[in-house]
């Protein structure tokens, strides 16, 4: 008898173990019917799980850390056209977060999706330096408008469903609004999710700096993807307009130098409109910017067209120029309108800098602009003290006020025929080395040309005694043939009389009075 329950003792125990196993079942659930992402740095996680009692809805939880100015996961798709973003950013006073659900249909900036319907969980918040948002979709949870695209649906029966996560700029950000324009990302990728294994839950899963991928495997990763577009439009714009453009006009005011004014502001106007092209093809990536309303874009535009104008009034003048030698009235035009769309260019920068939210590099483009502006500043003080020189020595030349040391020297043909002017300058052309044109002045570059505006008089010398000129009065009297005694003149012929003469001048006849 006792041998017989001894041989069923092996049977109760295997029992009493199911039963211990299926009565902790229901505490076990709610942890393992969830699938969890999270990629290889832990600076974003994400875990989905299907509510057992109502399989139109889900539960979710986004985790990223705050050195990323927002992170987003995308579902229903490994790209970003037709991809739902669940998206989160500090709010304004960086006491809570911000939870904004978008769906992208290109490969630009996605845009916030109004019909997603959800409710937000306790353990939404900052824990941490962790933006953590806790929340269940209530409607439209699985199905969204693709508008062409591959995506718009997550199929929950899937276990190999395709998911895409981005990351945000290293750099704070916060806003209160749902709709809040983004910079680019810095980092992205795509993963595939287990949705099959997440039905049955019965509460949101949670997540912690333990929490691993479950369910989840990474696709594809790639870090630091900047918009190089927008950076193309910046620098292209900035070396036109700060630093191209300006220095065109300091040749041509400064050292007249016509051909390479020409040149650099031809080469300007090729980076602003490569700076233009970029800058309207980089505008089609962010909601801000896609309906080119924005006070940087309106005056961009004008500034390029004025630009162009510029371009055109500068060659006709320069055509009408080499014709007549005369200012035309686009040469009058010309330099004011270069100074004002210059001018309105490098303060669009500004705003250029505001409007694609990297304010900081604006300071350095203050720098920038202060820096030419102290070099052009000493350049024209320069200029005039030097001009100041030059009218004071023409002064002196003028009133004859001349120092010893410019005198020419003893002995010189300038000293010799007193040739004028004594004065420390010289006619345009020299001939090296002997004095030019009586002027006293060796040709040996130490002393300084003439300023512009003077022009110096023909010298006249007497002329020479010694290259055999004759006295052509003399000879004429000794060939003339004779001629015969003077008569007298006429009663009637109003005799004139040499001047100290006391013979008096007849009256002038009364016809001419």
């Amino acid at each position: 008898m006792l041998c017989r329950h001894w041989a069923f003792a092996p049977l109760v125990a295997l029992g009493a173990l199911f039963s211990s196993v299926f009565a902790q079942e229901p505490d076990a659930g709610p942890h393992s019917n969830h699938s969890t992402f999270v990629n290889s740095d832990g600076a974003i996680g994400f875990a989905f799980a299907i509510p057992h009692d109502n399989p139109d809805q889900f539960w979710f939880t986004l985790r990223v850390h705050r050195s990323h100015a927002w992170g987003a996961v995308g579902l229903g798709s490994d790209d970003m056209p037709g991809a739902l973003y669940l998206m989160v950013y500090d709010n304004r006073d960086q006491s809570n977060t911000t939870f904004s659900p978008r769906v992208a249909y290109g490969y630009y900036e996605p845009e916030y999706y109004r019909d997603f319907e959800y409710e937000l969980l306790e353990g939404t918040g900052i824990y941490d330096d962790h933006m953590v948002v806790m929340g269940k979709c209530l409607r439209n949870c699985f199905t969204w408008p693709a508008k062409g695209t591959e995506g718009g649906r997550i199929d929950v029966n899937s276990g190999r469903e395709k998911g895409i996560y981005g990351l945000g700029p290293l750099e704070g950000f916060t806003s209160n609004q749902l709709d809040e324009s983004l910079k680019f990302h810095v980092q992205y990728g795509s993963f595939y999710m287990n949705i099959s294994r997440a039905h049955g839950a019965t509460r949101a899963p949670v997540l912690t700096d333990d929490s691993r991928s479950q369910g989840a495997i990474l696709h594809e990763k790639f870090v630091r993807k900047a918009d190089i577009m927008s950076t193309m439009h910046a620098v292209a714009m900035i070396l036109a307009l700060v630093l191209l453009m300006p220095l065109g006009m300091v040749m041509l005011r400064l050292g007249s130098m016509v051909k390479l004014h020409a040149i650099n502001q031809t080469i300007a106007l090729v980076f602003v409109l490569i700076g233009f092209g970029v800058g309207i093809a980089t505008s089609y990536r962010y909601q801000r910017s896609q309906e080119f309303t924005s006070y940087h874009q309106v005056i961009g535009f004008f500034v390029v067209f004025m630009l162009i104008g510029q371009f055109i009034m500068g060659v006709l003048n320069h055509r009408h120029y080499r014709r007549t030698h005369l200012l035309s009235v686009y040469g009058k035009i010309h330099p004011w309108l270069g100074r004002i769309v210059i001018l309105l260019g490098i303060m669009n920068g500004f705003f250029g800098f505001t409007f694609a939210l990297n304010r900081r590099y604006g300071i350095i483009l203050g720098a920038l602009i202060i820096a030419m502006c102290l070099a052009t500043l000493v350049t024209l003080i320069g200029r005039h003290c030097l001009e100041a020189r030059r009218h004071r020595n023409n002064g002196r030349l003028r009133s004859g006020r001349v120092s010893p040391q410019h005198r020419p020297p003893v002995g010189s043909p300038g000293e010799q025929h007193g040739a004028w002017p004594q004065a420390p300058y010289g006619p345009p052309a020299y001939s090296p080395p002997a004095y030019n044109n009586g002027y006293g002045f060796p040709n040996d570059g130490s002393q300084p040309a003439p300023p512009r505006g003077v022009i110096f008089p023909q010298r006249f010398d007497a002329p020479s005694q010694s290259i055999g000129l004759q006295d052509v009065a003399a000879n004429a009297r000794r060939d003339q043939p004779p001629q015969s005694p003077p008569q007298e003149p006429d009663q009637d012929r109003p005799q004139m009389t040499r001047r100290g003469s006391s013979q008096q001048a007849p009256e002038a006849p009364r016809e001419l009075l």
